[in-house]
């Protein structure tokens, strides 16, 4: 049992209630950068607009797939274990990101220095 402003809460409420903040939060915070992810595949990763659009074709339908497999974890190893490791993998393509911009940005000055 939990003591919190609105009284004493289960378990079984707390967390859920906690993981609904937490999305809520993280939403209001990443809102605006999903927008400019577009912007970050055509200028810094030079990817073409049809394989971009692909790319956002594409996304939906393995969110669709993931979330129904991440369902069906969830009633074996638990919502509140299975979210936990959800958020875990989503940030890896965050890294993944990060990582292709270091790696354009030092590709890109190795070759202007070679001019």
């Amino acid at each position: 049992m939990h003591n919190c402003w609105c009284g004493t809460m289960s378990d079984a409420h707390f967390i859920p209630l906690v993981v609904a903040c937490t999305d809520i939060a993280t939403s209001f915070s990443a809102g605006m950068s999903v927008r400019y992810f577009l912007i970050f595949f055509m200028r810094t990763l030079r990817l073409p607009p049809t394989q971009v659009q692909i790319l956002y074709i594409i996304a939906p339908f393995g969110q669709i797939v993931l979330a129904q497999y991440a369902q069906k974890a969830g009633k074996i190893y638990g919502r509140s274990q299975t979210t936990v490791f959800i958020k875990m993998v989503g940030v890896a393509p965050f890294f993944a990101m990060i990582f292709s911009y270091i790696l354009v940005v030092c590709c890109m000055t190795e070759t202007s220095e070679r001019r």
